[in-house]
């Protein structure tokens, strides 16, 4: 890969990064982070984003970015303010993100379903003074910000599908078209911090994650380029949107650092959607989760269209892929699923399959670039097939979190970071998830891994869509776990569903890991990024029952 740190210097960044472990990239000189990402490609001609019936070409979109960072310079916008983006996947997205990069303010993509307390926390705590969002979720930050002294919002209409009414004071993305400023871009030591990513918060208040200037740039290289072989001329389709670390790396860094091109669609995706893009524009890479596999295994007209698609790679990320789903998709379209392990933390994904060694139930190996340990809960290595906490070693490793020394420390000790994830390896170097530590609660004295429950109702029984092991108190206040299903069944079939996983699970596991009830619901609770809230449901079925 490629970085153009001048116009007479260029810097081959594999020659850098070498195959052993990296902790960082101290060789790399100090480079204009957001020219070398916008210039990568030397043919200004490429089509770096398909939206809609829309082409955007590297040039356009320097262009663009130009515009931008004089007018984010006019309005006052300064190194290391912090601009929160309420965004969907535009042009808009990354051209603003780059911009601001470029004067060396630090962009902070969130969702732009964003609630009102979840905003109002994040603006008080990034000390945002800039907010680029949509028109949808201007009532959300009116809300958040109540009376009290109020960041500048900018309201992004460059890419949108009709024109709203924005109130007074808002001022219009599209303006940036009158500025004629002109803004050097600014340079970045390896160890600068140019962005940062708030954690879903479920287990707490949400938090800001800082990245590094070399992290990402280490990333794309060692698992996009390496291990995914992307490459210009491919086409890349996440329907992870660009406010998430998977996302981000997938619509942003990979397509315009390796020559690439994303298709970027505003809307929440469908399996209607999904199949419709991949139908329409026929990308090389996609990129999933497993809920959107299992919908689309679910009808059989969508599969084939993905089918007769046929891109190259499928990978899948954001929660564990289930074995039934990862060989019902190569029995039906022939090709394997890439699962992979990522975190906001690292930047995007670091342990992973790859097209030739993926197997059913394994994560994946240790991407090249990446090293991994497993401790037990004493802090010692445990030995091969054992389960235990993982941690990673690796260039992509943010600098930890904002204003959270204590947490910081806990969680990344001398170049490591505690994923939180309970792993197992086996000799052949592949690791198999098995939850999350603090999903983890006892029963009669033992440990229960709601993982395990979950992965063998999801894998047995197709009807399936999400099932969640919960703690909950009975009236003697001793804890007794219970399955919750969703399912689209209709009642009866619901009642027979239950009967037969009630069959099966004693054959299956040990008597204390058996749940004592299982229950139907239509949804479970969500946090505003849409991540499971384990400890709302339970606290929501003590209460009702």
């Amino acid at each position: 890969m490629k970085l153009y740190i001048s116009a007479n210097q260029i810097l081959e960044l594999d020659e850098i990064i070498p195959n052993a472990v990296m902790t960082r990239l101290a060789a790399i000189p100090k480079l204009k982070l957001a020219r070398s990402i916008l210039y990568a490609g030397e043919n200004g001609n490429q089509i770096v984003y398909r939206y809609g019936d829309e082409e955007m070409t590297r040039t356009d979109l320097q262009a663009l970015v130009l515009k931008l960072a004089g007018y984010f310079k006019k309005l006052n916008i300064k190194k290391g303010d912090r601009v929160l983006f309420l965004l969907h996947d535009t042009p808009a997205f990354s051209a603003s993100f780059l911009a601001a990069i470029w004067i060396g303010a630090v962009p902070v993509p969130i969702t732009p379903r964003s609630k009102s307390e979840t905003l109002n926390y994040i603006i008080q705590d990034s000390e945002t003074r800039f907010i680029i969002a949509e028109a949808e979720s201007l009532p959300a930050i009116d809300e958040a910000l109540g009376g009290k002294s109020r960041p500048k919002v900018i309201f992004q209409d460059l890419y949108i599908p009709s024109t709203p009414n924005i109130p007074k004071g808002v001022i219009s993305l599209s303006k940036c078209h009158n500025s004629h400023e002109t803004v050097e871009c600014v340079e970045s030591e390896s160890q600068d911090i140019v962005f940062w990513q708030y954690t879903s918060g479920t287990t707490g208040k949400p938090k800001a994650v800082m990245h590094t200037a070399y992290g990402m740039l280490a990333n794309t290289e060692l698992y996009a380029a390496r291990s995914l072989g992307i490459g210009p001329g491919d086409t890349l389709y996440s329907i992870a949107k660009m406010f998430f670390a998977y996302g981000l790396g997938n619509n942003l860094f990979f397509p315009l650092l390796l020559g690439a091109t994303a298709i970027l669609d505003r809307e929440w995706p469908t399996p209607m959607s999904v199949a419709d893009n991949i139908s329409k524009y026929r990308p090389s890479v996609f990129f999933g989760v497993p809920a959107m596999y299992q919908m689309l295994l679910g009808n059989k007209d969508k599969l084939n269209r993905i089918a007769i698609s046929a891109p190259r790679t499928y990978v899948s990320a954001g929660a564990p892929l289930p074995a039934a789903i990862f060989e019902r998709w190569q029995k039906l379209t022939d090709k394997k699923i890439l699962d992979g392990l990522g975190a906001t933390e690292v930047g995007h994904i670091f342990l992973a399959s790859d097209r030739k060694s993926a197997r059913p139930s394994a994560t994946g190996k240790a991407i090249p670039g990446y090293e991994f340990r497993i401790e037990d809960a004493n802090g010692n290595q445990v030995a091969m097939g054992e389960q235990g906490v993982l941690w990673v070693r690796g260039p992509s490793i943010c600098a930890g979190y904002w204003q959270k020394p204590e947490t910081t420390k806990e969680r990344f000790q001398h170049g490591w970071y505690r994923t939180g994830d309970m792993y197992s390896c086996d000799a052949d170097g592949y690791y198999y998830y098995h939850g999350r530590e603090d999903d983890l609660f006892k029963v009669k004295g033992r440990w229960v891994v709601p993982a395990e429950i979950e992965s063998l109702v999801s894998t047995e029984f197709y009807d399936v869509i999400e099932a969640v092991l919960i703690p909950v108190n009975d009236r003697d206040g001793l804890t007794q776990s219970v399955l919750v299903l969703r399912t689209a069944l209709n009642e009866a079939k619901a009642h027979k569903l239950r009967e037969q996983i009630a069959d099966f699970l004693p054959h299956k596991v040990e008597q204390f890991k058996n749940p004592s009830a299982i229950h139907f619901v239509a949804d479970f609770p969500r946090n505003d990024n849409g991540k499971l809230l384990r400890k709302a449901l339970s606290t929501s079925l003590q209460a009702n029952n």
